[in-house]
């Protein structure tokens, strides 16, 4: 086995344009950084270098030829330290609203449950009712409190279904994103994750981001529905085999599905893809039926095929027939 030559980093002049290179989280992660450029390829100086994974995941990120000498990891660490200061992290912020009193204990307990796993900052929203008014007064601490996530049971589907589009649309969620997880039924601890992918492209980004942040704080196991057009030609016997298929080809949703398996790597997520036939509405149901995910992640934009196929009423009976906590994500 080749032996990898060892670079005291003291040697190598600062160079912050070839460092950051890396993306911070990467570099962090595996105790890499770029140190030169010579002859088309990168340096790369990492505490493990031949851990295969490791290299495999910087070389991918850096996207150019490179090669590896080992470095301390605590010399590594100072000079990221120097080219990216630290900055506190922000803690996330969840909403949570339980307008039902015989249901508020349980879904108390599971928010609170939700705020430890991520280390998020819980606030608690003081509404009766649930009415129109309510649900306008849960838009308005939205507005003034900016949360990640807001959190809540909706009983009255049909008034939710009204309420519903202002939060993808009002001005508030163009300025702070906010998600909804809609706790139906709450399971605790997270065991499964179904992740739902309505058209491949950009607007599921966060839904992906909002997956991996569970699945990691959780060690959830991740199952990733890309819903087909019923016009798809992948019916029948073949449709087992065209998971691999779709990961092998070069549009939107097989980027996308690439894009998911190589961070799945990264974080040590279990995570598998699922395809199945008929409706958008009826593999949604039926992946549901088989896998009976603790939680179900939906990307929320209004243009994705999930709300072409299930606007309004259908949405809602399709949330009714769930039957599990759903986040739509922003």
């Amino acid at each position: 086995m080749k032996s990898i030559p060892y670079l005291q980093l003291d040697c190598i002049k600062t160079d912050v344009q070839l460092m950051k290179l890396l993306p911070l989280d990467i570099a962090r992660r595996y105790h890499a950084l770029p140190v030169a450029a010579a002859g088309g390829k990168i340096t790369i100086a990492m505490a493990s270098p031949e851990d295969t994974t490791a290299s495999a995941a910087v070389a991918s990120a850096i996207g150019t030829p490179v090669c590896f000498v080992q470095a301390n990891p605590k010399e590594i660490e100072q000079r990221l330290d120097e080219i990216w200061p630290q900055i506190p992290t922000r803690r996330p912020r969840l909403l949570f609203w339980s307008p039902i009193s015989d249901s508020e204990t349980t879904l108390l307990n599971y928010a609170l449950s939700l705020a430890d796993l991520l280390e998020a900052n819980l606030e608690q929203v003081d509404i009766t009712l649930e009415d129109a008014q309510s649900f306008a007064k849960l838009i308005l601490a939205v507005e003034r409190s900016r949360p990640d996530l807001v959190i809540f049971q909706a009983h009255n589907l049909p008034l939710l279904e009204q309420v519903l589009p202002d939060f993808a649309s009002q001005k508030m969620t163009e300025q702070a994103p906010t998600s909804i997880l809609i706790a139906q039924n709450p399971q605790w601890p997270l065991a499964t994750i179904l992740l739902v992918l309505p058209d491949g492209g950009a607007a599921d980004n966060p839904a992906i981001n909002w997956t991996i942040q569970f699945a990691r704080a959780s060690q959830a196991a991740v199952s990733v529905l890309p819903l087909l057009p019923p016009s798809s030609s992948l019916q029948g016997a073949t449709t087992k085999h065209s998971a691999q298929t779709l990961l092998q080809t070069k549009d939107l949703l097989g980027q996308k599905m690439r894009h998911i398996a190589q961070r799945f790597s990264e974080d040590g997520i279990k995570g598998s893809f699922k395809l199945r036939e008929g409706e958008p509405q009826d593999q949604l149901r039926c992946e549901i039926s088989g896998s009976d995910p603790d939680l179900v992640i939906i990307a929320a934009e209004q243009q994705n095929y999930l709300w072409q196929w299930a606007p309004g009423n259908q949405f809602m009976l399709l949330l009714e027939s769930i039957n599990r906590p759903v986040l739509i994500s922003r």
